[in-house]
């Protein structure tokens, strides 16, 4: 039986093949898997036009398998709406920053799914996963990326901190006043004794 590959281009060695190789393989793999997990690379995209991320079986060049990285950083001046793709029936986690320059939208998505949209002036960074169909944002993006729900927890929980730190103020005020009361009332007993 010959090796197969999985998703992520590592190869699954079949039992007794690839003899005298097999270290150079496992290494190979190993590499495979830790681009996948922790690897960075950035990517200049197409402008107006759809770049194809890709995974290349069993290769660890970078231009080769940009869609294998964890945190993908897409560049360049683009001039008209994109569209990046990474390979359909990919399983995994990625982190995207759009770094692009120019007005328009980047849409990051699978080949044939839906996926996310930056809008025209959003530069930030999202963690998203793919299901192996489509591209899902996991909801933790930046400030710009909250929507109702999300901003109206954050705006519950700012104005719940405010309150308080008035709370707080209030009591210190308090506190200062008694302090005052105190130091007053000891310096006329002060001045009573002498």
């Amino acid at each position: 039986m010959a090796s197969t590959f999985s998703d992520l281009g590592i190869e699954l060695m079949a039992t007794g093949e690839n003899a005298g190789t097999w270290g150079t393989k496992t290494n190979t793999n190993l590499q495979i898997v830790e681009k996948a997990i922790g690897g960075y690379v950035e990517k200049a995209i197409t402008s107006g036009g759809t770049t194809q991320l890709t995974i290349t079986d069993g290769d660890t060049t970078e231009s080769d398998s940009v869609a294998r990285h964890a945190v993908i950083k897409l560049t360049g001046t683009i001039s008209g709406n994109s569209i990046v793709t990474v390979p359909d029936s990919i399983e995994k986690v990625y982190i995207v920053t759009n770094g692009t320059s120019g007005a328009y939208t980047v849409q990051f998505k699978t080949a044939s799914g839906t996926g996310i949209t930056f809008g025209v002036s959003e530069k930030t960074t999202r963690l998203v996963y793919s299901d192996g169909t489509n591209i899902v944002d996991a909801g933790f993006g930046g400030a710009s990326d909250m929507e109702g729900r999300e901003r109206e927890q954050m705006i519950f929980n700012l104005q719940q901190i405010l309150l308080l730190h008035n709370q707080v103020v209030v009591l210190l005020c308090q506190r200062v006043d008694l302090l005052l009361e105190a130091q007053q009332l000891h310096q006329q007993q002060r001045n009573l004794i002498f």
